[in-house]
Order: C-alpha cells, then structure tokens, then sequence
C-alpha cells in the first residue's frame, strides 16, 4: 500500500474509492499513450520508404502495427468494463481497475517499445517523438500502480 504524507492544509477525501478512480485515470492515460504510439508507428510506417516501397508494405511492420492494435483494443475494453463496475459499485470493481490498470500500463509499455522499433535508430533521437511516448508509459507504472492483492484475491 503506496501511503502519501500530505501538507496539514491538505483536506483528504473520505470516499475508499477515490483510489480506485485515481487507478483509473491512469489507465486511461496509459490506453491512450498505446493508443497514441500505434497511432505513430502506422502514420510513420506509410511514409517512410525502403527498398522503394513504403516499410507498411513488409510484413513484420504489418504484424507489429497489428499487434499494437490489438493490445490497445484489449486494454480500452477492460478500462470500459472496471468503469462501468465502478460506477454501478460492483463488489468487484477493485479487480477490474486493477486488471484495467495492469493491462493499459502493459499495453502503453510494448506499443511504446514497438513504435520506437517501428521507427527504427530515429525513434530514439531528439528529431522524432516515439521516446516520448515511452517515458510517459514508464511513469504511468508508478503512478497509482495496479493493486496486486486486488488481482491476486480472485
């Protein structure tokens, strides 16, 4: 459990599921980051041109764009779901913000990484934005991480 010592001017909230929200906030800013690095990868990959063809046109981009587009499809579909527990009070919508959480904070990471392959020696230099993306997924992880015992219970 992440204990936070807030100033004494501080009012804290009293509803136990502000934590929860918190945790799905976050995940919606991590399906976001995945959603903004397929979004890169693909726009990038229609441009750039290899061997005088678009590098789109090759097959292992064509499966990482695919990839990216599946694990951010997944991610936004749990983040629906613990949403809609949440708001209903489900008796299990911990489990689901910590699984929606845990998807979308993997999801950002690997779309993230993918991107950056995508772009190839590029992605990680000052004159493109893909490295961007996956320092903000690295932070995304500490912030409000995803509950394990959560998880774990059932």
């Amino acid at each position: 459990v992440m204990r936070i010592a807030l100033p004494s001017n501080v009012e804290t909230i009293g509803d136990p599921r502000a934590a929860l929200h918190l945790q799905l906030l976050t995940a919606a800013y991590a399906v976001g980051c995945a959603d903004a690095a397929r979004d890169m990868a693909s726009d990038y990959a229609k441009i750039r041109e290899q061997f005088e063809r678009p590098i789109g046109w090759f097959q292992a981009i064509k499966h990482m764009c695919a990839d990216m587009a599946v694990r951010a499809a997944v991610a936004r579909s749990q983040l629906y779901y613990a949403a809609c527990a949440l708001d209903a009070g489900s008796g299990d919508s911990a489990f689901h913000v910590a699984a929606a959480k845990r998807l979308a904070d993997q999801a950002a990471l690997d779309n993230c990484r993918a991107n950056i392959q995508v772009h190839g020696g590029i992605g990680m230099t000052d004159e493109a934005y893909p490295h961007f993306c996956l320092k903000r997924a690295h932070l995304l992880q500490f912030i409000a991480p995803a509950d394990r015992a959560a998880l774990l219970a059932a």
